[in-house]
This record gives C-alpha cells, structure tokens and sequence, in this order.
C-alpha cells in the first residue's frame, strides 16, 4: 500500500510535467491538441493522487483546495466519457 509520501511525488510530478508544457502559453494550449491531452492528463493524475492521500493528511492541511482539486479530476473523467 502506498503511504501519503508517494502520492504527493505523485502530485509534484503531475505537476512539473504540466508547467513544462504550460510554459508555452495559451496559444500554444489552444492550437495543439497534444498539449492539451498532456495536461489534461496530468490534471487527472494529480487529482487521483490527491484522493488518494489520507484523510488526516488533507485535515492536517487544510488550507490546500483538497475537494476543488479532487472535483475537477472528476469533471474531466466525466467529459472524458461524454
């Protein structure tokens, strides 16, 4: 079983890999539809590892938007399968 350490790897890595593509800009995000899977992606992979963490972890740190992040992993699964 994976502790609340792995999963937050989990969330620093989603993360850096969406701020490599990020970084190219709107545009960029708008006209390249591999950009846009790319984070996406890592959005949906960020928030399943937030859901992941233990309850008293998120408790412990409540001031991180926990359910927003959770919720819009859930939105994009949902439009995903639309």
């Amino acid at each position: 079983m994976r502790d609340d350490r792995a999963w937050l790897l989990d969330i620093q890595e989603a993360l850096l890999n969406i701020e490599k593509y990020a970084a190219r800009g709107e545009r960029a995000f708008c006209d390249e539809e591999l950009i846009q899977v790319w984070i996406i992606y890592y959005i949906q992979v960020a928030g399943e590892a937030a859901n992941q963490l233990s309850d008293s972890f998120k408790r412990n740190h409540s001031d991180i938007p926990w359910k927003g992040i959770i919720g819009m992993r859930n939105v994009l699964l949902l439009d995903k399968n639309n």
